[in-house]
């Protein structure tokens, strides 16, 4: 009797796994493929690990329809999304038991979810794996994110954040506009790091406990760190459509304990990428607006182009934790105004990272520039495609005699560098206004950038021989 009975239940499970009952008969390998494939398929589903496709979810949800077990393990993993804490809960709890959901809970669902999910099924899949440079898993990649915010642009924010001298019911009583206004008036007098704000309990779950004032009444959110980059990149989605946009930096960081060769090499390529990058877009502007002043990146109060004593600095630290020597404090030289290698705050002991700066607004190009950096480390191991880029002389006075002697030109040196020094003076004041000090290349050298030394620099060696031959 039980073989008769396991027999049975084996022949419903084959004919279940299978629309097409000629199975039975056509043992071509095309047929037989097909049967094991829907097979294993049926086995995923009852486990709850089959492959799904998101635009049926949500079509099922809008139709009142159940979900299976693998399509409602896939939907949870993008509830955080969802800005309120209580309705999160709520909504998890109805598709865990696979309740439907009514037209508020659905609209929620739209708003937080729909289009963030639908976006990432055409991302590259790697990036919500743990990364491990060389591959080695003792050394794990993570990365951290950090917010600034100007309040008028961003008061949204304040729906996630009170002030500390609420409570969290004298704050919900508040309209966004009497929290904006309240809020405004406190930084204008606070202190530069005052720790303003704290959490609210419905805010998303990855944000800070607090919210900190820069130097120039900025408000801040940092130590938001992930696991993956899709981590990261799914909170920036999320932070944009809750909150808006705001400056962003991101960080890529693992153990100090293993040689990074090419470190140094990276952070010059990288700030010679990202200021060429907003010179030809101030270009295109200038082209479509003549009233548009061209090249204010060069100018940047807070975010200068590397200087030549920099470059020197990350060699210097590069070489440190290869020989395990002390890391050097880089200072002011992690602001300029691309990538810089660092240690020490707001990384744990034991860790070095790189702070990818340049990005400002767009977040898409900053997990772009996360996940190429994090490829690299996770196939080679190092940089070390980057290492002669260390050896790129970058700005100091001297490009102003080298040019000038190079191509013969007929200029007063001594004129120039006057010239120069009043330029960094008007540059330098217009910075103390913002309430800042200047990283990067001083003042008075900044407009140097195009005199650097760009016919033997190592991008040549990276192009078609038919373009180098331009340059020769």
């Amino acid at each position: 009797m039980k073989r008769i009975l396991i027999s049975f239940i084996l022949l419903q499970f084959l004919l279940s796994c299978s629309n097409q009952p000629k199975f039975l008969i056509d043992r071509t390998p095309s047929s037989v493929e097909e049967v094991k494939r829907s097979c294993i398929n049926l086995v995923k589903i009852i486990f709850g690990n089959a492959e799904v496709d998101p635009l049926a979810i949500f079509n099922k949800i809008d139709n009142d329809e159940k979900l299976n077990l693998s399509e409602r393990k896939f939907l949870k993993k993008y509830l955080y999304l969802i800005e309120s804490t209580d309705e999160r809960l709520f909504i998890s709890k109805k598709i865990s038991s696979n309740k439907s959901l009514d037209n508020h809970e659905k609209s929620i669902i739209r708003k937080f979810v729909e289009d963030a999910v639908l976006k990432d099924q055409s991302l590259n899949k790697k990036i919500y794996r743990r990364r491990y440079v060389a591959g080695r898993t003792d050394l794990p990649i993570s990365y951290g994110l950090e917010i600034e915010l100007l309040l008028n642009e961003t008061p949204d924010i304040l729906k996630q954040y009170r002030l500390n001298n609420y409570s969290e019911d004298e704050w919900a009583q508040l309209s966004i506009e009497e929290k904006l206004s309240e809020a405004l008036e406190q930084v204008k007098v606070s202190d530069a790091y005052s720790e303003l704000f704290s959490k609210m309990p419905s805010a998303h779950d990855s944000l800070p406990n607090t919210l900190f004032i820069e130097g120039h009444k900025t408000v801040e959110a940092n130590n938001i760190v992930f696991n993956t980059l899709g981590e990261a990149q799914d909170f920036l989605k999320y932070f944009d459509k809750s909150v808006g946009r705001g400056s962003v930096q991101g960080h890529v960081v693992y153990p100090d304990k293993v040689e990074i060769d090419g470190a140094a090499g990276f952070v010059v390529f990288e700030a010679d990428y990202a200021q060429l990058h907003n010179l030809e877009r101030g270009y295109d502007r200038l082209l479509k607006n003549p009233e548009t002043t061209p090249a204010n990146n060069l100018i940047h109060h807070a975010l200068g182009p590397l200087s030549e004593d920099e470059r020197l600095l990350y060699i210097v630290n590069q070489d440190a934790l290869i020989n395990q020597e002390q890391f050097n404090n880089i200072g002011k030289a992690k602001t300029v105004y691309g990538v810089n290698f660092r240690a020490g705050k707001p990384y744990e002991d034991g860790y070095v990272g790189f702070e990818h700066r340049q990005y400002h607004k767009n977040y898409e190009r900053l997990v772009d520039g996360m996940d190429y950096q994090s490829r690299e480390l996770e196939k080679k191991g190092d940089l070390s495609r980057y290492k002669d880029f260390e050896d790129a002389p970058q700005i100091d006075s001297s490009l102003i005699s080298a040019r000038i002697d190079e191509y013969q030109i007929d200029l007063d040196k001594d004129d120039l560098e006057l010239f120069l020094i009043s330029a960094g003076e008007v540059i330098e004041k217009k910075s103390k206004e913002m309430g800042f000090t200047f990283g990067g290349a001083q003042p008075e050298h900044r407009f140097l950038f195009p005199l650097k030394d760009w016919i033997n620099n190592p991008i040549l060696n990276e192009m078609p021989e038919s373009i180098r031959k331009e340059y020769e």
